[in-house]
């Protein structure tokens, strides 16, 4: 009998929790990393709403992005799939994908009664997808008018600590109160830059503090989970899009009331978690919280509530393309360990990016560089990156003292290596071929992006990775090897195979094994190959390759203009006056192209920082 008054009683409590489901509001803020928030241990920062937030809540200490950059990190959360099992890894690369494999959380939560709104910012890379305009209940809400009893999930995103808020400087704000990290300059130019960036973090708090006070002015707050994040790491150069600490350690803090306590990941509030948490986690377990079903091909663990599953023993980050720019790391971490993988370590951890050199400090920072002002540590982001780094986190949360090459920590290296191999395959990678060459073969066979990554026999991610790891050895000893790749019928194993033999050819005389590939019929291979040609002799052949297929309207005009302008100096001044009559077919390139084809162009505040300015006579 007391088993069955047992089973009554918890049937009872889950028709209340059915009936009683908490409402959800998901306050983001962009652009700003854990260092930049009062209660993460910055006492000069002044954020008093998200600190006493963290009083009344949970602090995560351990909470990551997976990338660190918007819509990458956007595109994971509204799909519970890290981006790179999608190809919508790339910034702003709007892939197709199928409405029966991706499917969208607020879906999900709408089947299980919740009105849910999203107020602020989309920026998904699957912007052509028409759910986009019906998944969501509305984009505002008037807390006043929701049905009765029917819960509420709402995203208020705040704009404040973007990174358009970094692009000015202000030599007022108290020197004292900035905090430089060793990575950068210590000047009075930067500490302005800081300073005019913290006025805005400030700001931004000051917005969470005001949709706080209207919850508790409406009577909502004791019915009301209350999360707290940003959406990766802070603006200011080296945070956003690196996956070091600066880019993707995220603060987290989570308000949820008495009413509630069964949720608590810990016994009181004011309590810090030290949970590893990552950003393909939050989907998950707001599904949970939510009651909601949870699709079974989400990849996030679900870290707070009833049905709370085990720690991860690593969070998996992914780094693409940005603005025009080509770039591709992976990287793994725990509590201890930072491991990434550069897939092209032949070019500069600082490559030029238009937009992010409208930061100040980053134009400071650089021509302190090319004035010889810097230390190694300050210099090292204008030089080439290694394939691998290793850093101890709790001991170098800057990630300055790269340990992959010491012996002492071979070990480790092979273990995170393995594991993210691991990773890269059950996910499903995307980034092993080229961008170009992956949307090529999508439009050839008529499918998405996401189908051909997903049929092996259009994606061999398996021999995409061998092939890479290889070519990234960078040895003289796998040339015979490599020789063997670039007899594949497969373009994607060819890519790695010239890849390889470009970081060889100062070893190697590859010119014989390259110069056939001139020819490739596929436009991706042909351009690597000619610019691994134009290096080693600048042959005329060459060069009419990058003229031929810019004229011919080539798929891989990303990988031709990204290849010129890797070239620099003398290898490249023949091309540029023919790219200058060149007209780009991809809107999201032409910041780079203008940079490309005229240098750099006068920078300053963006338009909408300008009006401001004009609008209240002062600094925005």
């Amino acid at each position: 009998m007391h088993k069955l008054i047992l089973m009554f009683f918890v049937l009872i409590g889950a028709q209340a929790w059915c009936l009683e489901k908490p409402n959800i509001l998901w306050l983001t803020s962009e652009d700003n990393n854990v260092t930049h928030i009062g209660c993460y241990g910055n006492e000069m920062a002044v954020t008093p709403n998200i600190d006493k937030l963290a009083k009344e809540g949970f602090r995560y200490t351990q909470c990551y992005s997976n990338t660190a950059v918007c819509s990458a990190t956007r595109t994971s959360w509204i799909t519970g799939m890290n981006a790179v099992s999608m190809a919508g890894h790339n910034h702003r690369s709007n892939v197709k994908v199928p409405e029966d494999k991706v499917i969208f959380y607020p879906q999900q939560l709408r089947k299980a009664g919740y009105y849910a709104v999203n107020t602020g910012k989309t920026d998904y890379n699957t912007r052509q997808d028409p759910r986009l305009k019906t998944m969501w209940s509305s984009s505002k809400l008037n807390w006043n008018k929701l049905k009765e009893n029917q819960p509420f999930f709402q995203v208020i995103n705040h704009a404040d600590s973007h990174e358009s808020r970094a692009m000015g400087k202000d030599y007022t704000y108290p020197q004292d109160k900035v905090k430089i990290p060793p990575y950068h300059p210590d000047t009075k130019e930067v500490r302005a830059n800081y300073g005019y960036y913290y006025k805005n973090v400030t700001k931004m708090d000051e917005n969470i503090g005001r949709a706080l006070a209207q919850l508790e002015k409406m009577g909502l707050a004791e019915n009301t989970i209350v999360i707290y994040n940003s959406d990766h790491g802070g603006p200011l150069p080296r945070g956003k899009r690196y996956l070091y600490n600066s880019g993707t350690h995220c603060p987290l803090v989570i308000r949820i009331p008495e009413k509630y306590k069964q949720l608590w990941p810990a016994d009181k509030p004011g309590s810090t978690v030290d949970r590893l948490v990552s950003f393909i986690d939050m989907p998950s377990t707001w599904l949970s919280l939510a009651g909601a079903t949870i699709p079974a091909n989400y990849q996030g663990e679900i870290f707070l509530g009833k049905d709370q599953t085990k720690e991860p023993e690593y969070v998996f980050h992914f780094r693409g393309r940005n603005d025009g720019k080509i770039e591709n790391a992976r990287a793994i971490r725990d509590k201890q360990f930072l491991y990434v993988r550069n897939y092209i370590p032949y070019v500069a951890r600082g490559q030029h990016l238009p937009y992010q050199w409208k930061i100040p400090m980053q134009r400071d920072w650089e021509n302190d560089f090319k004035n010889a002002k810097l230390n190694d540590n300050q210099s090292r982001y204008f030089k080439l990156k290694p394939k691998d780094e290793l850093y101890d986190v709790s001991k170098d949360s800057f990630c300055l003292n790269n340990l992959a090459q010491s012996p002492e920590y071979k070990e480790i290296v092979e273990t995170m290596k393995k594991k993210l191999d691991s990773y890269q395959r059950q996910y499903t990678d995307a980034g092993l071929i080229p961008e170009s060459e992956l949307n090529q073969r999508a439009l050839e066979n008529g499918v998405t992006p996401y189908e051909v990554i997903h049929n092996k026999e259009l994606y061999n991610l398996d021999a995409y990775m061998q092939a890479a790891a290889i070519a990234l050895e960078q040895k003289a000893e796998y040339y015979s090897q490599l020789q063997e790749f670039l007899k594949s019928d497969d373009s994607g194993v060819r890519h790695w195979a010239v890849c390889g033999l470009f970081m060889l050819k100062d070893k190697v005389n590859v010119l014989a094994d390259v110069n056939p590939l001139l020819n490739d019929p596929s436009e991706t291979v042909r351009a690597m190959a000619a610019w691994t040609v134009i290096e080693i002799n600048q042959s005329d052949e060459a060069y009419k390759v990058f003229e031929n297929l810019l004229k011919s309207g080539t798929y891989a005009e990303l990988e031709a203009l990204n290849y010129i302008d890797w070239m620099g100096g003398k290898n490249n001044a023949r091309l540029i006056p023919f790219v200058k009559n060149y007209k780009i077919k991809d809107s999201k390139l032409k910041p780079f192209y203008d940079y490309l084809v005229n240098g750099m162009p006068a920078l300053g505040p963006s338009k909408k920082i300008k009006k401001q300015k004009n609008k209240k006579g002062k600094k925005a």
